[in-house]
């Protein structure tokens, strides 16, 4: 396990072009162009489990054989005679992902009306990736499992308590041999150890391939802004900004082969994600200063903004936004803002292919247990579907997953209000300059693209609390034992609100200081709630202050600047947190489980030389003092962990790292 890959080792290579040119043309027109061209290769090592299952009475259990047992074993069932639970070892992924995008625009002062300025610009990007990994083909292991005793000659043995011991020249072989099947090992130790690879290496080589997908992502932009001065007000000209946007996007994932046929061993199908979305857009955006630099109102400035889009997939919406500032004095300033946002689906949640795996009926069916469900509402629509009274499901669920656009899938909406005040007082060049901001913000965000769980699906609907979920939920008809079966689609759907509340601080100040000039940053946020609520069935959660969601969180650095060099000394803050809070204390007792970590602060140093505008060069060190990721008890279920360490952003898992870098401007 400790070979794994925490954080996936990248290789980056980039290429950027760009260009201009005055053509003197339509008020003094430029054309403009830029190419950019990257590569990202990354690969990772993972570890998983191996599963085999041996089939009841088959040969490779017997000790006479090479396998564990002299006789043949208590089978776990009719199918199974010995599941194995081994460790897989480490295997190996790699994605390479190829990205172009081309712009060219033209822009310039508009002939008729000089004093506005024009832009008209169009890209087209293409993305393509391809991701390889290796996998057990399910088709293959059945294959190698389904053996029986051969001789030299590979002619099949017959003879009545025949194994390899007590007939000479006796082997396995595959029952069905096309593919040059290899037959799978007996039973082992080694099997058992984790150790197939190298004890089996031929077999091993045989049931596992690397499977390869690729995915293409293609993007059209069209583009056409105009600015400029509408009328004087006593603080200026009032300004404004009137544009039009064209956008079409598409993705094509597919799978490999075997993905798509539901080949690879212990996982589920990959369906091909193929799809289309287009978009038009309107906006504009005002600006009146109205008063400046008289008695109380050194700056009274208001803005509003607004945006039309209609998608082809979703139809039309409007956002807005309006804000102003006003300073009554040079060193006191007031602003704020309010407004609405708009999240089309990604073409992911809008078109992925579907997939099909099953779930233990006694945890997804409300109607399973008739006669034991006490709410009445359930029992009318489960009697209503032709179910019995004494109706129990003893078998399994079928959940389809797959993309929301057939179900209606809408935008994201979001509400944003911030206000806040900066602060700059002027104590003379001696002292330097000061300045401290402080914002209150609070973001909520509605009809947020989420999967509810099949269970919640299915009670949704049965229970009658949300009508609208038994869209998603399809019964078999009921003729006996073992019927009447569900189907549960579980789509992107709208029904997830999130909405956060905080202070951001932010504090700048510098000053000449010897030979040169010191200044000092610091940013902080203090959230004072985060709130979740992904089913609307159930209340919202509290997220503020556990792992992931800190209360206080930062970073500020001192920096030094003195000809041609510069040094920086940079922090990063993370404040304490803690799960404890959201657990049940009868499930996770204190005195056994503890979800919290303390304050984590990281260090990083950097000199940078920099004789011109054309050259520099940077090295530094990050985590200066080495400062490992905090370690909870690991069976948090609120956080992903490796081992005690939760996985969450922030925290350095690389430990002490040295980096250079060196620019040039070639022309």
């Amino acid at each position: 396990m400790l070979k794994q890959d925490v954080i996936s080792p990248t290789r980056n290579y980039t290429g950027y072009l760009s260009a201009t040119y005055d053509t003197g043309f339509f008020g003094d027109g430029q054309l403009y162009s830029e190419l950019l061209i990257t590569r990202r290769k990354s690969q990772q090592n993972g570890q998983r489990q191996l599963t085999l299952d041996y089939a009841p009475n088959s040969p490779l259990l017997l000790a006479a054989n090479g396998g564990l047992f002299t006789t043949q074993p208590r089978r776990v069932n009719s199918a199974i005679g010995i599941r194995t639970f081994a460790d897989y070892g480490i295997y190996d992924s790699s994605q390479t992902q190829d990205f172009v995008k081309f712009s060219v625009g033209f822009r310039g002062d508009l002939p008729f009306l000089p004093t506005w300025r024009y832009d008209f610009y169009a890209n087209k990007s293409w993305a393509d990736g391809t991701y390889s990994f290796e996998q057990i083909l399910a088709d293959r292991l059945a294959q190698s499992l389904n053996v029986r005793l051969v001789n030299a000659a590979g002619t099949p043995i017959t003879t009545p308590g025949a194994t390899i011991a007590n007939t000479p020249g006796a082997r396995f072989a595959c029952v069905v041999t096309i593919g040059n099947c290899v037959p799978a090992p007996a039973i082992s130790n080694a099997i058992i150890g984790g150790q197939a690879r190298t004890a089996a290496a031929a077999w091993f080589d045989y049931v596992t391939d690397d499977v390869v997908g690729h995915t293409s992502f293609r993007e059209t932009t069209f583009n056409a802004t105009f600015d400029g001065p509408l009328f004087r007000l006593p603080g200026g000209d009032a300004q404004a900004v009137v544009g039009f946007e064209y956008r079409k996007s598409s993705i094509n994932d597919v799978p490999s082969s075997d993905a798509q046929r539901n080949n690879l061993y212990n996982f589920t199908s990959a369906p091909i994600t193929k799809g289309s979305d287009s978009v038009w857009e309107a906006f504009t955006e005002l600006e009146f200063p109205v008063l400046r630099n008289v008695p109380f109102a050194d700056e009274l400035t208001f803005n509003a903004s607004g945006r039309f889009t209609h998608y082809e997939s979703y139809g039309s919406d409007t956002t807005y936004k309006i804000g102003g500032k006003w300073a009554p004095t040079r060193w006191l300033a007031f602003r704020g803002s309010y407004g609405t946002s708009y999240r089309a689906p990604a073409l992911y949640e809008q078109f992925l292919g579907s997939t099909t795996g099953f779930l233990s009926a006694q945890s997804t069916d409300p109607c399973t247990s008739l006669f034991n469900v006490t709410n009445q509402t359930i029992v009318a629509n489960c009697l209503a579907d032709g179910l019995p009274n004494n109706f129990i499901n003893n078998g399994s669920t079928t959940v389809i997953q797959q993309g929301g656009a057939a179900a209606g899938l809408e935008a994201e909406t979001s509400k944003n209000l911030t206000f806040g005040t900066v602060i700059q007082p002027t104590f003379g060049p001696a002292f330097g300059n000061l300045s401290l901001a402080i914002d209150y913000f609070r973001i909520e965000v509605n009809n947020g693209v989420s999967q509810l769980g099949a269970g919640a699906l299915a009670r949704g609907c049965y229970d009658g609390t949300r009508p609208e979920y038994c869209q998603f939920v399809v019964r078999a008809p009921y003729t006996g034992s073992g019927t009447g079966q569900l189907t549960i689609t579980q789509s992107y759907i709208n029904v997830a609100t999130d909405m956060v509340k905080g202070i951001d601080f932010t504090l700048r100040y510098d000053r000449e200081l010897g030979p040169g000039k010191l200044d000092l940053g610091i940013n902080a946020v203090r959230v004072i709630d985060r709130v979740n609520q992904n089913d609307p069935n159930f209340a919202a959660t509290h997220f503020e202050g556990s792992i992931g969601n800190p209360k206080w969180a930062g970073t500020g650095h001192v920096g030094y600047d003195w000809g041609p060099w510069y040094a920086r000394w940079g922090v990063e803050f993370i404040g304490k947190s803690s799960d404890n809070f959201l657990v049940d204390p009868a499930d996770y007792p204190s005195n056994v489980y503890d979800f919290s970590v303390k304050d984590y602060w990281l260090h990083t140093f950097a000199l940078r030389y920099e004789p011109s505008n054309r050259y520099s060069l940077t090295a530094g060190v990050r985590n200066v003092f080495d400062k490992k990721p905090p370690k909870i008890t690991a069976e948090d279920p609120f956080v992903n962990t490796i081992s005690n360490i939760p996985l969450q952003s922030g925290w350095d898992f690389r430990g002490r790292t040295f980096f250079i870098n060196a620019q040039a401007k070639i022309f």
